[in-house]
């Protein structure tokens, strides 16, 4: 009987220890996002340092949640952070992947080329593949500046009877074309762009 009643002894301990997490986890995130979407970003970096904090949620959920401020800051300091802490934080291949992508395109949006390869490094160490290629296609348009996919992207243009599949390649296209200074080819894609606009509205 004894035995019996420290099993559901613990077992209470266990439930109220997640109801409070639960509870606590709530709460940083209602506080820190109210706090971002104020701009108070001093304030959800004092909320994110603090203990209680910290404990209540699992490493993936804690470093997007820091990722999120971060970015929303415009902080390259406090991004690269995130990054970094990613080899010492526990969490899934999916969850690796999901980090280092936001992390690419806000490299690939600063035009830091060091921290974009270093993303595609690694993405190579965790076996990725269909994020690493995306990232790939990332640097080499707007950071390498290429038409490397060119080729490819025509043929997928073609072939595709997809309208949103064809004004995302419309719009890498442009851009391509733009890199290797072919201004004819470059105003086809607008054009063609333009137009698929004109049906939407």
């Amino acid at each position: 009987m004894d035995g019996f009643k420290i099993i559901v002894a613990l077992l209470v301990v266990i439930v109220v220890s997640i109801i409070i997490t639960q509870l606590l986890k709530r709460k940083a995130i209602n506080d820190v996002y109210t706090n971002m979407e104020n701009k108070h970003f001093d304030k959800c970096f004092e909320i994110m340092n603090k203990r209680w904090c910290k404990i209540s949620f699992s490493g993936y959920e804690y470093l997007m949640l820091r990722l999120d401020v971060a970015m929303a800051v415009n902080s390259n300091k406090y991004v690269d952070e995130c990054m970094d802490k990613l080899s010492t934080t526990y969490m899934n291949k999916k969850h690796q992947e999901q980090i280092l992508y936001m992390g690419m395109t806000y490299y690939v949006e600063k035009e830091n080329k060091k921290r974009c390869e270093w993303i595609l490094k690694q993405l190579e160490k965790i076996k990725s593949n269909t994020v690493y290629l995306e990232s790939l296609k990332l640097y080499h348009v707007f950071i390498l500046k290429d038409g490397y996919y060119i080729n490819d992207m025509e043929k997928e243009f073609a072939d595709t009877d997809d309208i949103q599949t064809k004004k995302a390649l419309a719009s890498f296209l442009v851009i391509q074309y733009e890199n290797v200074g072919n201004i004819e080819k470059m105003d086809k894609y607008k054009e063609i762009l333009k137009g698929y606009q004109k049906e939407v509205t």
